[in-house]
């Protein structure tokens, strides 16, 4: 084994390490998450029932089954991730492709996807983000239009929150990947269309044909129990529902604390992804604040959901996300990534041991180190 390997392995078992420590490894999605999967279109159009009706349609939903499709879409994101870093990465020196390992993939965020939240739809939005993306990049600019809006519907079906949460992304590494012949007439009409999507689905989204209690009675006969009814809830809330659920929970000092704790942990994380997006031919078009505020546009979900940390993974996931794309479709971001990890070894190094002793972001709490 040369000393390249020795690095990289070294760098896995850091994470792996850091995994186990912060998690029970269960690989079980809890009544909560497995009763979101009961959701389909069996019996009348409701959101967030996409994956549910794709099981059903094969096999029957039960908690072996999810934990299946689950484990299946991890190992498939977690190949993605490597391959793209290390396609990345592959003329670097061992030290700072070692560096690279820690410092993304051990990240809190994409720890968070990856093993805390077992069970969570965000796993699919992100798969569905980076295939709107691999389409984008072998395709022309209105077939990738086409795909985007296909797949991001499909995005839309599976969590409403998709039209902040993965679509203004996706725009963007079309916008990178695309170039000068991208059309922002064409973009701003597929955002609408999204848009006009999230809203329908939202708005007639909810179970309309049975009561609460009618509801939970035939979920719980078919499924044989292991419901959650708060879980269930989320088909009879309303938007102010939705936002006086989230105040309740959210408006607390320690939240408060939390937040700006997660956000100090997760500036050096930006000191490295900004500035290579920040030299790319995407801000030379759209400007870097234009920029931000569309990958920041998730924080808002706080006003309507109290997973703000949950908020704050999706936000520096597509931060990983847009500037990877920026990287691949521009040398002069991809030198500028490669100057950072050779001029900067000890900070990031510092920063990459600092993600792995805080571990995986929260869902409801920050890092569950410090609780």
């Amino acid at each position: 084994m040369n000393m390249r390997q020795i690095r990289l392995v070294s760098a896995f078992l850091l994470i792996l390490v850091s995994i186990s420590y912060h998690s029970d490894l269960d690989f079980s999605p809890g009544n909560w998450r497995l009763t979101h999967y009961y959701f389909s279109y069996e019996d009348e159009f409701l959101k967030r029932a996409l994956p549910g009706e794709i099981i059903r349609i094969f096999t029957n939903v039960t908690e072996a089954t999810v934990r299946a499709v689950y484990l299946a879409a991890i190992a498939l994101l977690a190949l993605v991730q490597c391959w793209s870093l290390f396609r990345m990465t592959k003329s670097w020196d061992a030290e700072a492709q070692a560096l690279a390992v820690l410092f993304f993939l051990g990240c809190p965020a994409m720890l968070g996807h990856l093993v805390l939240d077992f069970g969570r739809y965000d796993i699919f939005l992100v798969g569905l983000s980076l295939a709107t993306i691999f389409i984008s990049a072998i395709s022309g600019f209105w077939l990738a239009l086409c795909a985007l809006v296909v797949f991001q519907s499909l995005a839309i079906l599976t969590h409403e929150i998709a039209i902040v949460a993965t679509v203004p992304v996706c725009l963007l590494a079309l916008a990178v990947l695309k170039g000068h012949s991208a059309r922002l007439s064409g973009m701003i009409g597929a955002a609408a269309l999204l848009g006009v999507i999230a809203v329908l689905v939202f708005t007639f989204g909810g179970s309309d044909t049975a009561t609460f209690d009618e509801l939970k009675t035939l979920y719980t006969n078919r499924y044989n129990g292991n419901l959650s009814p708060s879980s269930l809830q989320v088909l009879f809330r309303d938007l102010e529902g939705n936002m006086a659920y989230a105040a309740e929970r959210t408006l607390s000092a320690k939240r408060i604390a939390d937040n700006l704790i997660v956000f100090a942990v997760f500036i050096p994380f930006m000191r490295v992804t900004i500035p290579v997006i920040s030299g790319s031919p995407l801000a030379d078009r759209f400007g870097l604040t234009f920029i931000l505020m569309a990958v920041f546009l998730p924080i808002l979900l706080s006003v309507f959901g109290h997973d703000q940390f949950r908020w704050w993974s999706i936000i520096f996931t597509n931060l990983y996300i847009l500037m990877w794309v920026c990287a691949f479709s521009s040398q002069r971001s991809a030198d500028k990534i490669r100057n950072i990890f050779d001029l900067r070894r000890r900070e990031i190094l510092a920063v990459a041991l600092l993600f792995l002793i805080a571990g995986p972001l929260g869902v409801t709490q920050g890092f569950a180190i410090y609780h």
